[in-house]
């Protein structure tokens, strides 16, 4: 399934259920969908990466997660913590890379 994803495949504001231990979950919020700049001959399509913002009330280690979207369903996909894309700390920011 995430073989087909694009940067155009989520919109910013759209909200993901990231599930933890026995069906917990955190809700983050696309924050922001970046562009890769390049991209390999072999690649069937273009890098992008997505940029989650969560509350802070649970902290997510580096790892594969199964994520909930209302319009794609149920997928695994890698996060990893990040750096506030504008410097604010009021909530935990996480990076997801496709290529």
């Amino acid at each position: 399934m995430i073989e087909t994803f694009t940067m155009q495949t989520f919109a910013e504001g759209d909200a993901f259920k990231v599930y933890y231990g026995d069906e917990q979950f955190v809700e983050m919020v696309l924050y922001k969908a970046l562009e890769g700049k390049n991209k390999l001959p072999s690649m069937f399509r273009k890098p992008f990466s997505l940029i989650f913002k969560a509350a802070r009330e649970v902290f997510f280690n580096q790892g594969v997660y199964k994520i909930e979207h209302e319009k794609v369903g149920c997928f695994e996909i890698c996060i990893t913590p990040t750096v506030s894309p504008d410097g604010g700390q009021e909530a935990f920011y996480y990076e997801a890379c496709f290529n």
